[in-house]
């Protein structure tokens, strides 16, 4: 069933359908006389109609727009001729219908007066406005219309014999001819015309006296389009009448196309397909018609891959039928990706289809098989690839293998070696890279070292000590060849030797000991801190105050921000320093011997001015071996006695 629709704005929407023209229109626009078009073939029928309207009836003139000569009553009395010689005055609709869509049902009582001349046209024209009619006279409004269809009634009495008949107009000419039983001229008589957009077909009826049909073959062809302004014209020639309308009206029956919902698909090839699945079909006025879909051309096959198309048709119940053509697509399954391969890989991943049956097909044409996880992701443990080797992987879905992914086996780069942290206390140097790798290592003097690492991937060197922020480079080349970039350490300070603090007693005012050249010493006495610098010669001297005895005065040393462990001293009291030497006779004694007190710390004999060997002083009394030294009674001998800085403290004659 048609939805029915109340002339929607001409095949659109009229919104003035119960509003009655009030004003009389009398101006008269240009009229154009059409291009000739080329006839095509129709069909003409005749016999008995069901002309029932479906939809509601409106006022012609609340739609309509008057030309030429025709003027509109207030009882909506279309006075279309009034009785003048070379007149025409149309009634045409504002708006097009549209004739694909709706089919539409005029009535009108039409009073052909009583001149001589020349009678009504109904007419549908597609051209620019409603007012472009054919010529006057015996072209009926008609002649030489383009885009246009008409039905010519003539009432000519002006000529001999009179000439009364109903003819179609189309494609320049006067077709179906036919002759009324009784005359028109001066009666007064029922028009109907109805069009089946369907069918394309025009039919009319004048009750009482004749009636026929017109198929139109193609809209295009015979409109220029698929819309048209539909009315009356009524014409004069030579002669002159008086022709009107009244009771006209209009029904204009929508019938909205079927719509297929049906898209293009791409598949995989060995996929099922079927090409009813997922296409649906609905209509404004019958709903659901997907169960009417006709599968109408279909030349799919998913065994390979290309691209196919398939027709969908429908018919609603109005007899509108549409198509729709999908392509569909089917491709060979893409290739998966694979991750990228070294000779050091231990696992490869494929990445695809999720869920779907990977394969991983190494070198040696072993197949390993797995299931992508939901990310489409498959991981496979290898080992032992070669550089130069070729890996492959396909997917399997619906039974057919993907494309091929292939992944060549690059050899990996060693990282760069490392090297473990170096001290100038050190001298082995440990640098550790690949099992197996060839380790290089640069010293800061220039030379190269080369040693093989092991099994641990360690390589031991021997490069003695080096120097505080001196660079100790290492490469290494793999197995494979293939060289590492570089890597360094700086040296860095190892352990610092406490330095030496000489004793201090009571009278002292400067700490004295040995260090590291160039360290920096720093004495604590009595919580205060005093700092020196070990000078070129390994000695330091500060400056301190004097201190109590039993003070414990420290000293450490610091270098490149290492710190030694601390010695100490403790002061005493400041003691007397005095020197004795006892009798020594010539052949019979081996020593001098005597006594000592005070700082003395070393003692030595002078023989005839000749400094004799110096000895430790380890303890008061002391005895200092003189046999070969002092050899006759007249020498001239000397004790003396040094602190233990060398200063000499006491020089006594024996």
């Amino acid at each position: 069933m048609k939805k029915h629709q109340t002339m929607k704005k001409v095949a659109l929407a009229l919104l003035s359908a119960n509003v009655v023209a009030s004003t009389v229109v009398t101006s008269m626009p240009t009229l154009s006389m059409a291009d000739e078009v080329a006839p095509v073939n129709n069909e003409i029928s005749s016999g008995s109609n069901n002309l029932k309207a479906n939809a509601p009836f409106v006022p012609f003139t609340s739609i309509a727009v008057a030309s030429g000569t025709t003027t509109v009553d207030a009882d909506n009395r279309i006075l279309l001729t009034n009785n003048t010689f070379l007149t025409l005055g149309g009634m045409m609709t504002k708006e097009k219908i549209n004739l694909r869509k709706s089919d539409f049902h005029f009535n009108t009582t039409l009073d052909f007066g009583n001149g001589s001349a020349d009678g009504i046209s109904f007419v549908m024209q597609n051209n620019a406005n409603p007012s472009v009619f054919g010529g006057k006279g015996n072209d009926m409004g008609l002649g030489g219309l383009k885009n246009a269809l008409g039905i010519a009634m003539r009432a000519q009495t002006y000529y001999k014999p009179s000439v009364q008949n109903v003819s179609f107009y189309t494609n320049k000419e006067f077709i179906d001819k036919k002759d009324t039983p009784v005359p028109l001229t001066g009666t007064v008589r029922d028009l109907s015309v109805f069009w089946d957009a369907s069918e394309r077909t025009l039919t009319y009826s004048i009750a009482g006296v004749v009636e026929s049909s017109y198929q139109v073959a193609n809209l295009t062809e015979t409109f220029g389009g698929e819309e048209a302004y539909i009315g009356l014209v009524g014409v004069a020639g030579q002669g002159t009448s008086t022709h009107t309308a009244t009771n006209t009206e209009l029904s204009i029956d929508t019938d909205e196309d079927p719509v297929i919902e049906a898209a293009d698909k791409t598949l995989f090839t060995g996929q099922p397909f079927s090409p009813l699945a997922d296409v649906r079909a609905t209509d404004e006025e019958d709903g659901d018609v997907t169960s009417t879909i006709k599968v109408t051309a279909n030349d799919v096959d998913t065994s390979k891959a290309g691209v196919y198309h398939v027709t969908y048709s429908v018919t609603d119940s109005a007899k509108k039928t549409i198509t729709k053509t999908i392509t569909v697509r089917v491709n060979d399954l893409a290739a998966p990706t694979i991750s990228s391969i070294t000779d050091k890989t231990t696992t490869i991943t494929v990445t695809g289809l999720p869920l779907t049956e990977t394969s991983l097909v190494l070198p040696d044409d072993t197949r390993i098989i797995k299931r992508t996880d939901a990310d489409g992701k498959a991981t496979f443990s290898v080992s032992n690839l070669v550089a130069d080797q070729v890996v492959q992987a396909f997917q399997t879905e619906y039974g057919a293998p993907s494309l091929i992914a292939k992944e060549t086996v690059v050899a990996a780069t060693p990282n760069a070696p490392s090297i473990a942290p170096f001290t100038t206390a050190d001298t082995q140097l440990v640098v550790t890279g690949e099992a197996g790798a060839s380790i290089s290592v640069k010293l800061p003097n220039g030379s190269e070292l080369t040693e093989k690492a092991g099994v641990d991937g360690k390589a031991t060197f021997n490069i003695g000590a080096q120097e505080f922020g001196a660079t100790i480079e290492a490469k290494q080349t793999a197995t494979n060849g293939k060289t590492s970039v570089i890597s360094s350490i700086t040296v860095t300070q190892g352990a610092v030797a406490a330095p030496t603090i000489d004793a201090l007693t009571t009278d002292d005012t400067t700490a004295t000991g040995t260090g590291i050249a160039g360290a920096s010493v720093k004495v604590k006495a009595n919580n205060i801190e005093y700092t020196g610098i070990v000078k070129a010669d390994g000695t330091y001297s500060i400056t301190i105050p004097k201190q109590a005895a039993n003070t414990v005065v420290t000293a450490t040393q610091t270098l490149n921000n290492v710190t030694s462990n601390a010695v100490s001293t403790t002061v005493k009291a400041k003691v007397a320093t005095t020197l004795t030497a006892g009798d020594f006779t010539v052949g019979a004694d081996n020593y001098i011997k005597g006594t000592y007190t005070g700082d003395i710390a070393k003692l030595a004999i002078e023989v005839n001015g000749v400094l004799q060997q110096t000895i430790n002083a380890t303890g008061s009394p002391y005895q200092y071996y003189a046999k070969g030294k002092v050899n006759a009674g007249t020498d001239q001998v000397y004790v003396i006695g040094y602190d233990a800085t060398g200063k000499q403290l006491q020089k006594n004659k024996k």
